[in-house]
């Protein structure tokens, strides 16, 4: 009868451990707690994250380099003012007048206030309008006009005709930057995509750290019994006291494994902190995570076709590549441009007036009275053209560089997929066959403890019967959250996994 109470008492005493064991956080009341989904870390992640933040100027700094490049062919305006004294000694009859004797003295004040504008074109070409004035007034004898007004009207336009020529040719770097911005674009969806991925499994991780935390909790309360029963049988004379001995270095041993669980919980947390950076908490602040999102048990199966042909569209890496290959046939083409020869055209024409004032001075370049024109056509044939040539033939290897580049990132991709559905279908046996463990573990348990009834066992195999159920248990919770880490994987090597959690890039762009 003693041996039946005991063993009641033993069951009384190992069940409740395992149905009332704590969880990490949740003895702390003083300790704040902050429950959250996966949803919820991904949105604060996508919101506050410092790589991504700082990945995000990316896209702002190519932009600015568009603006640079379309700058190029912003008009330029000039204004000058100049005033010029000069006071020089002259022995010039002319100047000095008609019966001087000596070295006369030479007064002449010159100013200028001059206005124009210049701009690079888009077909190649330039031109430059100039609006040009004088005022000369001079102490020098026999000067018509003293003071005297010029002014002059002048526009100079230059088109190259072969290399440089057109606006594929001219807008070459600016097509580059655009290029340049989607680029860093896709770089920042990639940068999100991985962000999300990586909360998904830190946010898995802490789940079953949690889990296996409370594992070992259990593990740590049914040793304790195990001492607290042996010392009851020990005292009534119905066991040898080496079974105290042997239940106290069990507890002992499973108190350490308690403690390098609660580490690896707090590790755990403190990596979601980091990816989360929460605006109204900081890393030093004292609060608990606690996951209320459960692992799904559902099977999900892929076929492998169909998911490289989503990942071919969607992935944001492929869509980088195939623009970087555009931005080498850009830079080809200009390289062909430059091959040709210099063909330029260039043509001015102008106007001017000339009066005792100002106003004379306009009337008379607006007769239209006094003009000059200019026509230009200016041909240059490099000997050889060695540089042109080499940059062209660069070109075209810069080309198949990125051709290849593009196949290897393909391939890569490939693996990378197939990987990870070989591991979603491992995971999926793994938790079949680890829960079939733990099933069958703890029939053994249950065997064990009647045999310890009877007094066919000891305390030696109990604990190490209930190690074995921890660490089935503790494996049965590994392969479920691998399984649910390895479904997010999948998701990101097809280039979906903004999708799939309903985030639309443009709200983190």
């Amino acid at each position: 009868m003693k041996r039946i109470a005991f063993f009641i008492i033993f069951i009384i005493l190992y069940s409740c451990t395992f149905l009332h064991a704590q969880t990490p956080g949740v003895a702390d009341t003083k300790e704040e707690r902050l429950l959250i989904s996966i949803s919820d870390s991904i949105r604060i992640a996508l919101m506050n994250n410092l790589e991504l933040l700082l990945e995000k100027q990316n896209p702002m700094s190519a932009n600015s380099d568009i603006i640079s490049e379309k700058a190029k062919f912003d008009p330029t305006l000039s204004l000058e003012a100049k005033n010029r004294k000069n006071i020089r000694p002259s022995a010039s009859e002319i100047e000095a007048g008609l019966g001087a004797v000596e070295i006369a003295k030479i007064d002449q004040n010159d100013t200028d206030f001059n206005i124009g504008i210049k701009q690079d074109l888009l077909t190649g070409g330039n031109y430059e309008l100039k609006f040009n004035n004088n005022r000369f007034k001079t102490s020098a004898a026999f000067q018509i006009l003293d003071p005297s007004y010029t002014s002059g009207l002048s526009l100079t336009v230059s088109q190259p005709l072969l290399k440089g020529f057109g606006i594929e040719t001219t807008k070459t770097e600016i097509k580059i930057a655009a290029n340049n911005l989607v680029q860093s674009k896709y770089t920042l969806e990639g940068k999100v995509m991985d962000l999300v991925l990586d909360v998904y499994k830190t946010y898995w991780d802490l789940v079953f750290n949690i889990g296996n935390l409370k594992i070992q909790q259990q593990l740590f309360g049914s040793a304790n019994d195990l001492l607290n029963m042996n010392r009851m049988k020990v005292e009534i004379g119905t066991l040898a006291p080496i079974e105290i001995l042997v239940a106290e270095a069990g507890l002992a041993s499973r108190e350490e494994n308690v403690v390098l669980a609660e580490k690896k919980v707090k590790d755990a947390e403190d990596q979601l902190k980091r990816l989360m950076n929460p605006p109204d908490r900081t890393l030093i602040d004292n609060y608990s995570i606690i996951p209320v999102q459960q692992p799904s048990l559902a099977r999900e199966m892929f076929r492998i076709d169909e998911v490289i042909n989503i990942a071919s569209e969607e992935r944001p890496d492929i869509k980088k590549e195939k623009i970087d290959m555009e931005n080498k046939k850009i830079s080809f083409d200009q390289a062909k441009n430059q091959i040709l020869p210099s063909l330029d055209l260039k043509g001015s024409a102008g106007l001017s007036g000339l009066g005792s004032d100002y106003p004379n001075n306009i009337d008379g370049l607006k007769s239209g009275d006094f003009y000059t024109w200019e026509a230009d056509l200016i041909l240059s044939i490099p000997i050889g053209n060695r540089s042109a040539k080499a940059s062209l033939s660069k070109q075209g290897i810069e080309i198949e560089k990125a051709s290849i580049s593009l196949k290897n990132l393909e391939q890569k991709i490939i693996v990378e997929i197939k990987e990870a559905i070989r591991k979603v279908e491992t995971d999926i046996k793994r938790m079949e066959s680890t829960k079939k463990a733990r099933i069958l573990t703890e029939k053994k348990l249950q065997a064990e403890l009647e045999r310890l009834n009877v007094g066919l066992s000891n305390s030696r195999e109990l604990l190490r019967f209930q190690d074995d159920l921890a660490d089935a248990r503790s494996k049965e919770l590994a392969a479920t959250i691998d399984y649910n880490k390895s479904l997010a994987e999948v998701e990101r090597a097809k280039g979906t996994i903004l999708k799939s959690n309903k985030i639309s890039f443009q709200d983190y762009n």
